[in-house]
């Protein structure tokens, strides 16, 4: 009895995943979507500075459903790795480009600490990133990304000044600065 429960659950379970709109497209690679906080640690320490699952496949090309590739941009003390195992394969199993990179470690510090990423100043962490966008722009050919930011990743696309070359300036396409406090997804490109 209690295994009929299961088969019965199941499908209804991937039913109101398909009505809700996140199961993702005919054809797509399914990731699996762990929802714990414990995924990002253990990835961290079994893979480290591997791309989380779904992310950084530069042959993705972007649909027409979702014409911006999105770039996953971890906190501070933080890296791709463990900050991203989540949303990376739910937006590539819904069909996004997922990017994601760890930003600003220091290769002087002994393992595991040289995986901690955003040691930088927020000007450095802005040109690292901003020439990251420019190589997902070059792979993908889009025109934009969508940067969704955790923590001190959600400041850097707002990191600007027009008295320095070699800091990038952004713009936003919602009008508002991200909220330094909360992740949100801003169309942003580089300008």
């Amino acid at each position: 009895m209690h295994e009929r429960r299961i088969v019965t659950i199941v499908p209804a379970l991937l039913g109101l995943a398909g009505v809700l709109g996140l199961a993702a497209p005919t054809g797509a690679s399914q990731y699996p979507v762990p929802y714990n906080f414990s995924a990002g640690v253990l990835a961290a320490a079994l893979t480290p500075g591997a791309p989380p699952p779904g992310s950084n496949d530069w042959s993705c090309r972007s649909s027409a459903a979702h014409p911006e590739p999105v770039i996953l941009v971890h906190g501070l003390a933080a890296n791709m790795t463990d900050n991203w195992q989540t949303l990376s394969p739910l937006l590539a199993n819904n069909g996004y480009c997922v990017f994601a990179l760890t930003y600003d470690t220091n290769p002087d510090f002994p393992f595991p600490l040289d995986q901690i990423g955003g040691l930088a100043p927020l000007e450095e962490s802005a040109q690292t990133i901003g020439d990251f966008v420019d190589q997902v722009l070059a792979a993908t050919g889009a025109t934009k990304v969508n940067i969704v930011g955790h923590s001190e990743g959600a400041t850097i696309p707002t990191t600007t000044s027009s008295s320095s070359a070699a800091r990038p300036r952004w713009t936003t396409t919602s009008g508002s600065p991200p909220s330094t406090t909360a992740r949100r997804s801003t169309g942003c490109r580089r300008t």
